[in-house]
């Protein structure tokens, strides 16, 4: 069992921001480490993999599934918490040299991000951010 926080990020265009990797593309985030709040592990994950500080605003989802992991021929439990997260400015280079930051369009999160769960939680945050138009 992993538990995660993760940032759903929307631009003007319709496009949701995604760390590519060798993978494939997956949202902003990571595991929470120690005893750090959720938007902690979300701003710190924002930093090593884009080098952009992100403002954290609300919770949309929560989900709990399992995932197969080929390199290790295991399963594992990712317990993933997503918010809404507005990307502010960049303030270094990324960490994680292997991981660059891509911005999807949302017509093609099915066939670009890596985990299901995470483009259930897209289309979340997709519905919310409706919702926040709408009131």
């Amino acid at each position: 069992t992993r538990v995660g926080a993760y940032a759903i990020i929307f631009d003007e265009e319709n496009r949701v921001a995604t760390v590519k990797t060798k993978k494939g593309n997956f949202l902003i985030g990571g595991k929470i480490e120690d005893l750090e709040s959720h938007e902690s592990c979300i701003k710190r994950e924002s930093i090593e993999e884009t080098g952009f500080n992100i403002d954290v605003k609300e919770i949309v989802c929560k989900s709990n599934t399992y995932s197969y992991v080929d390199s290790s021929n295991i399963y594992f439990n990712p317990i993933s918490y997503f918010y809404i997260a507005i990307m502010t400015e960049k303030v270094k280079e990324p960490i994680e040299i292997d991981n660059e930051l891509e911005w999807i369009d949302i017509k093609e999160i099915g066939s670009k991000m890596y985990l299901e769960h995470q483009i259930w939680a897209i289309n979340q945050g997709i519905a919310k951010k409706l919702e926040l138009r709408m009131n």
